[in-house]
């Protein structure tokens, strides 16, 4: 019963952290004092420790030794490749969304979408991090391809991409979306897939920007 409890235990740290992470609750490159992180969860090092090697290995942070453990921060040739694969898998994901939707998960996503709006008027932009991160998410999960869900989900490419927030204005981003929702609720898959494929060609683009700038520098 106690290693049960335990990974139980491990596992709602590991989620807590990871909110915090999308929520900008916790920066990217910002050390994790885990004496606070532990204090504030209600948990002893056992359990923070085992959440932490979790996230270790699915990248969302970095263990140095003999200083802590980070919120990775990455380069900017690290977020390109994370964006190119969303630009390969996601339209696929918005595709099978349109064909294979019900009227209950697009009521959902409308909801998502509402939050996404409601997100803008905020100055907090974690709660737009979450919101755009929720709604892309729950495209890819309304395909009902589980392999690419996993595929997803599991890396946390979305989570990471977002590490340093959007790549664009919240009202271009709002926008895309409310294209992406609109071909998704007429089953027009074709045009589900394009919205899609521009919606993350344009971050890639912006990306490429910075990265030519970065490199001039």
């Amino acid at each position: 019963m106690y290693t049960v409890h335990r990974e139980e235990l491990s596992e709602m740290v590991y989620r807590s952290i990871k909110e915090m992470i999308l929520t900008n609750q916790l920066s990217t490159g910002e050390k994790i004092v885990q004496e606070k992180i532990a204090s504030q969860l209600g948990v002893s090092r056992s359990p923070l420790l085992a959440a932490l090697a979790k996230l270790e290995r699915e990248m969302l942070i970095q263990i140095v030794p003999r200083k802590g453990a980070f919120v990775r921060k990455l380069s900017v040739k690290e977020f390109v490749d994370l964006y190119e694969i969303r630009l390969r898998l996601e339209p696929l994901g918005a595709y099978e969304a349109a064909v294979r939707r019900s009227d209950k998960q697009l009521k959902e996503l409308k909801k998502l979408l509402t939050e996404c709006e409601k997100s803008m008027n905020k100055t907090h932009t974690g709660g737009l991090k979450k919101a755009d991160y929720k709604f892309h998410m729950k495209i890819m999960e309304i395909s009902e391809n589980e392999f690419l869900y996993r595929m997803v989900s599991v890396s946390n490419m979305m989570l990471m991409s977002n590490l340093e927030g959007l790549l664009k204005t919240p009202e271009k981003s709002l926008k895309d979306h409310k294209n992406i929702f609109k071909a998704i609720a007429g089953r027009k898959g074709k045009n589900a897939e394009q919205f899609m494929y521009e919606h993350i060609l344009e971050s890639v683009n912006n990306l490429k920007k910075r990265e030519n700038i970065n490199a001039k520098d």
